[in-house]
């Protein structure tokens, strides 16, 4: 084989390998960036849940209440928390005892919050 053409192959091999890395790169990209995604989203559903929490503690010392669910609250205490990842509030009770809040998206992760 000619000089030439061991010049050609080499060429090829590199580009090949520099192909692979590069796919590489981009697969483990995507994935870091949709940690990073699932990571915001965890922590708007914890601070939408926070703010359920705080709410519910301030209207059971004004009310002399035992209970108030998120329905009781919205309006008067905040306005209705827009779902961040398909998650829903409206069965969340916040009790004078504490307890956990928890929210589950549509992709089925839970997210708690314990007050």
């Amino acid at each position: 084989m000619s000089s030439e053409g061991k010049g050609i192959e080499i060429t090829i091999a590199i580009l090949a390998v520099l192909a692979i890395v590069g796919l590489s790169g981009l697969f483990y990209g995507y994935q870091y960036i949709e940690s990073k995604r699932e990571l915001s989203r965890v922590m708007a559903i914890t601070g939408n849940l926070r703010q359920v929490s705080s709410a519910g503690q301030q209207y059971i010392l004004e009310e002399s209440a035992t209970s108030v669910t998120y329905n009781e609250l919205v309006g008067e205490y905040f306005h209705d928390l827009g779902s961040v990842a398909g998650e829903s509030y409206n069965t969340l009770v916040v009790t004078k005892e504490g307890g956990v809040l928890k929210a589950q998206t549509s992709s089925g992760l839970e997210v708690a919050f314990t007050y």
